[in-house]
């Protein structure tokens, strides 16, 4: 008798259907004229994303691209005319890019601290950082998964809350979504089906992350220092609570700039503390999915194990971007760039930022993204108490 065929794993949610044009277009499809004029076009935007962003701090470049991503999206899908066709042949291209673009900003963020700033935190304060770093992502994806939430968009949704919010969820989500070289190694259709299933629900997460980080912190802001006032914390700690909890670079400024020079220094470098600890999350993480995935012979970031269990895909559990972003660190801890160079270093890891959310937004569709954030609403105000009562606690008891 022939046994019955066993069917693949299923995510513990539905898989999202396709909102909007196909992202997943192959790398070798993608002419070098339409690269350059893609790459350009994206650098551009990115690069206004963070004009915008001075002039109203209150909204993150990344979020602005993932606006913009958003609304150039919707107009493809509109009556159709000869623009809206090779609009959205470009937007096909874009997504490989954006992926690229991305890796190269986090790689490029590393140059934003060195080591001698994390050390002029203290050791109270950067362990302070770490818990509240630990404790915040913990809690957040043990929180997601039992609301229900697909296991890596958990993962996504903890890294946005619990380290730099927007920054943080994309980077995590890169490294969740693999290389794009081995989506497109992969000769199964059944594998690509479930990878291309899998990108498009790590991107629904990232994007619906950031834009609750990006109003969750702005209302954390005066939580926190009406909290500081009431607790008769000296300025300093004020500025270690503040960049210990909020989660935006912007957030910090603005929470650290209501107070004092002393707490707004002190919050921006423990802020950036937060910022180097992605590295080893992101590295944990991933690590911990490939010894999984290794015991099921497949890639982690596959959805259906392989046909021929002998010749098993190794993951690979360092993303290589993250090996860049340490390096970056520690280049600039040996205090040899140029000022002029890291500020233009810092400029281009933003914008790169912000034009790879432009690709991710065009992914989603509106609709998509109220969906996701009525799932995970909660979750997210969760998340953001957390990361405000933990560092709280160490603060009021001893200090």
């Amino acid at each position: 008798m022939t046994p019955a065929p066993t069917s693949p794993p299923q995510h513990d949610e539905a898989p999202p259907t396709p909102t909007t044009v196909n992202l997943a277009r192959p790398n070798h499809m993608i002419d070098p004229r339409t690269t350059s004029i893609v790459t350009l076009s994206l650098t551009i935007i990115g690069l206004a994303c963070v004009w915008l962003n001075r002039q109203l701090p209150v909204l993150s470049a990344m979020l602005l691209g993932l606006i913009v991503g958003i609304i150039v999206a919707s107009t493809v899908r509109a009556p159709k005319s000869h623009t809206a066709h090779r609009i959205e042949s470009y937007l096909s291209a874009a997504s490989p890019i954006g992926g690229h673009l991305l890796r190269l900003g986090v790689a490029l963020l590393g140059l934003k601290l060195s080591l001698a700033d994390i050390a002029g935190l203290g050791i109270f304060g950067v362990l302070v950082a770490v818990v509240t770093l630990v404790v915040t992502f913990a809690v957040t994806v043990l929180l997601a998964r039992q609301s229900g939430a697909h296991s890596q968009g958990a993962l996504v949704l903890g890294a946005g809350f619990s380290v730099c919010g927007a920054a943080a969820a994309s980077t995590m989500a890169a490294a969740l979504r693999g290389s794009d070289r081995d989506e497109h190694d992969r000769r199964d259709s059944a594998q690509k089906r479930a990878g291309i299933t899998l990108r498009r629900l790590v991107d629904e997460y990232a994007v619906a992350t950031i834009g609750l980080v990006s109003v969750l912190g702005l209302v954390m802001v005066p939580l926190l220092l009406w909290a500081a006032h009431w607790l008769g914390l000296s300025q300093a700690d004020t500025g270690l609570w503040i960049g210990a909890s909020l989660p935006e670079v912007a957030h910090v400024v603005m929470a650290g700039d209501m107070v004092s020079p002393e707490a707004l220094n002190t919050a921006t470098i423990a802020k950036l503390t937060r910022v180097v600890l992605l590295a080893p999350l992101v590295m944990v993480t991933t690590a911990g999915l490939a010894r999984r995935a290794a015991r099921h012979h497949g890639s982690f970031s596959s959805c259906v194990p392989v046909k021929n269990p002998a010749k098993p895909r190794r993951a690979l559990p360092i993303p290589p971007f993250i090996v860049a972003f340490l390096g970056c660190v520690l280049l600039r801890s040996l205090d040899v760039i140029p000022a002029a160079v890291l500020t233009g270093a810092e400029v281009i890891s933003s914008a790169f930022f912000a034009a790879a959310m432009v690709t991710v937004g065009a992914s989603i569709s509106w609709q998509t993204l109220v969906g996701r954030w009525r799932s995970i609403g909660l979750v997210a105000i969760l998340a953001s108490l957390t990361a405000l009562v933990v560092p709280a606690i160490p603060l009021a008891i001893w200090r």
